[in-house]
């Protein structure tokens, strides 16, 4: 399974640091559905139509 999207992680871990986002993916790169200050954008999610949602 590929992410489409992401929260806009808030700290020193940034995301292209994460294990999923260090290997070679022939997918385009996931949308951040967050601002920094962590709200998430509910129109941005459905917009991904995400087959799967984690939390």
């Amino acid at each position: 399974m590929t992410p489409v999207g992401v929260r806009d992680f808030i700290g020193p871990f940034p995301e292209e640091s994460r294990p999923w986002a260090r290997r070679p993916s022939p997918a385009p790169s996931p949308r951040k559905v967050s601002g920094p200050d962590g709200p998430l954008n509910f129109e941005a999610i459905a917009a991904l139509r995400p087959d799967l949602i984690l939390a």
